[in-house]
């Protein structure tokens, strides 16, 4: 059994489900001892988290997923142990939160103009705050598809060769950098991730390489010259 897991998401997160104080329980009950919520440009759910852990054994490591780009390429970075009190945060989230914003309506035109269509009642109830993510569109699609008939969503269902991971792989299939249902944000560069990170404390680290950069060895020692620590 794990001990650790320093890759959770809260709810605070467009990909994430539960509350900060359910996180911590989750982890309890398998026994984790450290763990991070690493949510997308968001810093908020780290003080609850941390409130909660206190007289409980297990530890929280304060980190971020930061999204940003190198040479045309979207990257998420994580920062472990980052002073999450500091302000950058905050403004790096309201920048992201405005553009997601504008990037989710053209999202969703984008799949229903490939054929794939659901219920934007069930896409209002999932949505925190107007951004509509590839995984909201999966989960509110494979509901409208109560038939099972279209064949775009086949590989997301029961045994399909998509279905380990239903939603994420959706949204790597189809939202992801270079997918037809791409729909671009203007995110900060890798290097200033880097620098916010190390100026507040952090560790950068480098998350799911193989959906990033998969085979491109010259593009990850390029991503490791402007200062990665981890993979």
């Amino acid at each position: 059994m794990s001990y650790i897991d320093l890759h959770i998401h809260s709810s605070y997160s467009n990909d994430g489900e539960f509350e900060p104080k359910v996180l911590v329980d989750q982890c309890l009950e398998r026994k984790i001892k450290y763990f991070s919520i690493a949510d997308h440009n968001c810093v908020k759910a780290i003080y609850e988290a941390k409130l909660y852990c206190k007289d409980k054994d297990i530890k929280i490591i304060p980190a971020v997923e930061l999204d940003c780009i190198f040479n045309t390429v979207n990257l998420h970075v994580l920062g472990y142990g980052i002073d999450y009190q500091s302000s950058i945060f905050n403004e790096i989230e309201k920048n992201i939160i405005l553009q997601e914003q504008t990037a989710s309506q053209k999202r969703i035109k984008l799949i229903r103009e490939l054929g794939i269509d659901f219920s934007d009642e069930i896409i209002a109830d999932l949505s925190k705050n107007g951004i509509v993510t590839g995984e909201m569109i999966a989960e509110a699609a494979m509901q409208f598809d109560k038939e099972h008939i279209n064949p775009l969503l086949e590989p997301y269902y029961e045994d399909g060769s998509r279905s380990d991971n239903h939603y994420v792989n959706f949204y790597w299939d189809y939202c992801a950098q270079g997918k037809p249902a791409y729909a671009e944000v203007k995110f900060i560069k890798l290097q200033e991730a880097i620098k916010v990170i190390e100026e507040n404390g952090g560790i950068p680290v480098l998350a799911h390489p193989g959906n990033n950069i998969k085979e491109n060895g010259a593009l990850l020692e390029a991503i490791i010259g402007c200062g990665i620590k981890g993979i």
